[in-house]
């Protein structure tokens, strides 16, 4: 073998080596960011939906749901953000709720949550089930066209 030749093989191997670093690297980043958003709502955001049920605000029937009491805080998630989400298939509430982030922004959110006097994680256990309200109500829609 001629020294052209180690060479060759040797910057092959580490080629082969980098891309699987870089490739590793963005699993473990990717994995941890995904742990910290199930952190975030299984600490802040549940705790907030079992005070807005405490407070009559929410109602859980597996999902949560707006009740009456609610009302007078009026629309919390606007028909635009509601439209945006339909269009994705989001079965648990933490999927939900990082798409409602994700959409309004957190920002937008922040803003909202003061108008309301109440505090993001209250905002963000309401958007939730706003929107699960809302699909119960289009399910029992569906239901009834198909049933005349």
């Amino acid at each position: 073998m001629t020294t052209t030749e180690i060479i060759s093989i040797i910057g092959a191997i580490s080629g082969v080596l980098a891309v699987a670093g870089i490739i590793y690297g963005f699993g473990v980043k990717f994995s941890r960011l995904e742990t910290k958003v199930s952190l975030i709502w299984s600490v802040f955001i549940e705790d907030a939906l079992r005070n807005q049920v405490k407070a009559g605000l929410l109602a859980h029937h597996s999902p949560y749901r707006r009740t009456t009491e609610s009302l007078h805080l009026g629309e919390i998630v606007s028909t635009t953000t509601i439209s945006k989400l339909k269009k994705r298939d989001l079965k648990s509430d933490d999927t939900l709720t990082t798409a409602i982030i994700r959409i309004m922004g957190y920002e937008i959110v922040r803003e909202e949550s003061r108008k309301l006097d109440i505090t993001v994680h209250e905002f963000l256990a309401l958007s939730v089930g706003t929107v699960r309200d809302l699909e119960v109500l289009q399910t029992n829609l569906n239901e009834e066209q198909n049933d005349t």
